[in-house]
């Protein structure tokens, strides 16, 4: 009997649930850009002030009455080089774990290009992977 009193409960939550998450979307879909994305890029630990300097001088992380900021979170990367790569860190063929630091910082659009080719050219690997987000009007204070 318990057990039936709790899967009613859950049903009940989810379809709450969803129906809360539906008239958000529906409020989502009203959304406009702003001139802002969220641009993401990892680097090995020992590079993250050189790229955070970088990114800030190029003209991210800038707001109304602020430079250069950013968030930044440490993590482990594992990855293997293959034939032919020429890694920063590793050789070929060989497994290798990396503590890196995942740093996001804001954008204007008119920035975009020049930060992104910045990072590209300070960035110690051979593939630089970065993220870019739009930022949506609501979500700008």
């Amino acid at each position: 009997m318990c057990f039936f009193k709790l899967l009613h409960l859950s049903v009940f939550i989810s379809i709450t649930t969803v129906s809360t998450l539906f008239n958000n979307i529906q409020e989502i879909s009203n959304l406009k850009p702003s001139n802002y994305v969220t641009l993401v890029v990892i680097v090995p630990e020992t590079h993250a002030d050189l790229m955070r300097k970088v990114i800030g001088d190029a003209g991210a992380g800038k707001t109304e009455h602020y430079s250069h900021g950013s968030f930044s979170i440490k993590g482990m990367s594992r990855f293997i080089p293959e034939f032919g790569s020429h890694p920063f860190i590793s050789k070929e063929n060989q497994a290798e774990t990396v503590v890196e630091e995942r740093i996001e910082t804001i954008c204007a659009l008119e920035h975009v290009e020049r930060v992104i080719e910045a990072i590209k050219e300070a960035h110690p690997y051979e593939e630089t992977i970065i993220d870019i987000f739009p930022i949506y009007e609501i979500g700008w204070k």
